[in-house]
């Protein structure tokens, strides 16, 4: 980041643009409007396990200690994590309010959770150093969009009502789509960007059933519009 605060009086911000990345080849992250899609591409998203967690200071936690919010440098390298990572940055990449994640997912079973991290990375001496920026969680039984008339924020909201829960169908491709928490970030020069997907948070959200097993795939290509889409603004602190 910064180190600075930044106010607007519009939103949203003038200087700043949708943009966004969609899952390309080798579980890539690529810039919208890139020509080379790839066509049926999927990957599994591991089962829960004990090493499928943000640890004792995320941003959860501290909110009752106040104590500073602190990742594991080596966030979601754990088995129980699937990665999408771009190209280095060749500019320096402002992202600002609520990011979102549309995916098309299909499970074996009727219900799940998704979660998804957004992250810088670095990489020095041969060794990454992950700086998580946002992220976002959905039962998947509340995939749902619903109207939620003066809440402002990109995509779909969710009401989150039992009435309003809908049973996966297994076997059956869907879209769903998760809000990450709002964030203004500058992404620097020659770091990269990490979409990392997991099925739970095992130290923060009880799972939705005991294993969270089963199947969840996660599929892109020309015929999905499986991506990140956010406001940025491209340029800054060169």
């Amino acid at each position: 980041g910064e180190d600075r605060w930044r106010h607007t009086l519009a939103w949203p911000p003038e200087d700043l643009h949708m943009d966004g990345f969609l899952l390309g080849p080798d579980q890539s992250l690529e810039r919208l409007g890139f020509s080379e899609r790839p066509v049926g591409q999927r990957a599994e998203v591991p089962s829960l396990n004990k090493e499928t967690g943000t640890g004792e200071l995320n941003r959860w936690r501290t909110q009752l200690g106040r104590s500073d919010v602190v990742y594991p440098p080596d966030f979601g390298a754990g088995p129980g994590y699937v990665h999408f990572t771009s190209r280095p940055l060749e500019r320096s990449l402002r992202i600002t309010g609520t990011a979102l994640v549309s995916l098309d997912i299909s499970t074996d079973q009727e219900d799940g959770s998704l979660f998804a991290y957004l992250v810088e990375v670095d990489k020095e001496d041969g060794k990454e150093t992950v700086r998580v920026l946002s992220e976002g969680c959905l039962r998947l039984s509340q995939r749902r969009p619903e109207g939620l008339g003066l809440i402002i924020r990109a995509g779909p909201g969710h009401s989150f009502l039992r009435e309003h829960g809908q049973a996966m169908v297994p076997g059956e491709k869907e879209p769903v789509s998760i809000t990450l928490l709002p964030i203004s970030v500058l992404a620097r020069k020659g770091s990269r960007l990490r979409l990392i997907l997991a099925r739970g948070d095992k130290d923060q959200f009880a799972p939705v059933s005991e294993t969270n097993e089963g199947k969840l795939t996660i599929h892109w290509g020309e015929d999905t519009g499986s991506g990140l889409i956010m406001l940025v603004g491209d340029g800054y602190c060169e």
